[in-house]
């Protein structure tokens, strides 16, 4: 369901990832480590010219190739230290660029994280040239199904809650968290008729027999073990907390 991580564009933000880490893990610089001889030229402050960055550039964006437990993407870099590499996560990409000798920061290239990948879990290698980013896919998780009521406080009962359509989607922003309503087939109204399932960011709908209904990828700040849902009325609602959230708001 497109549109739905603009949503929530205020409050997202990119994740760092570390190469030779995990997300949000800042690699040090290393003299002599990753191909750099006697250390990086950007550790030692020399000047890193125009050529350092584009030698070993991919022309387009590699190739994510899916290894059954985890989705991998292998790229040529410039022979730089690990340090030298940056990447971030956001909007359901993953960006690789070059750090030059200042801080600056030029795009090597984008890969698209497939849905149903633990983007918190994201991890990269470097070893010589090669750059080898490993994506595992996360196990689908039901969500919990619960009595209508209690998706009842988790609308825009804020000031600031917006609301607006995206696709069949109502969706409702708050302070605390998200609320999603759809109306769903008669067939799915029985109490077993509707399933949400969790398979990382992604959230899928599926019928009684596991026939996809609909999906969108949720927002970054969801604290996706609070995730619920409920139907009523021939209405679905998918209620996403956010992180750090007390509870329902009003």
């Amino acid at each position: 369901m497109p549109g739905l991580a603009q949503a929530s564009q205020g409050c997202r933000r990119s994740r760092r990832l570390g190469v030779d880490g995990g997300v949000q893990r800042k690699t040090m610089r290393r003299e002599g480590a990753w191909g750099c001889r006697g250390g990086s030229r950007a550790a030692k402050g020399e000047a890193v010219g125009e050529g350092t960055f584009g030698v070993g550039c991919p022309a387009v964006d590699p190739e994510v190739r899916d290894l059954g437990m985890e989705h991998r993407a292998v790229l040529v870099v410039p022979s730089v230290c690990s340090a030298d590499i940056r990447l971030d996560v956001a909007g359901g990409a993953l960006s690789v660029s070059l750090l030059g000798p200042c801080g600056e920061s030029r795009p090597l290239c984008q890969i698209s994280i497939p849905d149903g990948v633990e983007e918190d879990y994201i991890t990269a290698e470097v070893a010589g040239v090669i750059l080898t980013v490993v994506m595992p896919k996360a196990v689908p998780r039901r969500v919990r199904m619960a009595d209508p009521e209690d998706g009842a406080g988790w609308g825009p009962l804020a000031p600031d809650g917006r609301a607006g359509m995206i696709g069949d989607w109502l969706v409702e922003v708050g302070v605390n968290g998200y609320r999603l309503l759809r109306p769903i087939p008669p067939a799915c109204w029985g109490p077993k008729g509707v399933q949400v399932v969790l398979m990382g960011s992604r959230v899928a709908v599926c019928g009684e027999g596991g026939e996809a209904l609909d999906g969108f990828r949720a927002p970054e700040d969801v604290d996706q073990e609070g995730v619920f849902a409920s139907v009523a009325g021939g209405l679905l609602v998918v209620v996403m907390p956010r992180r750090g959230a007390e509870g329902p708001e009003g």
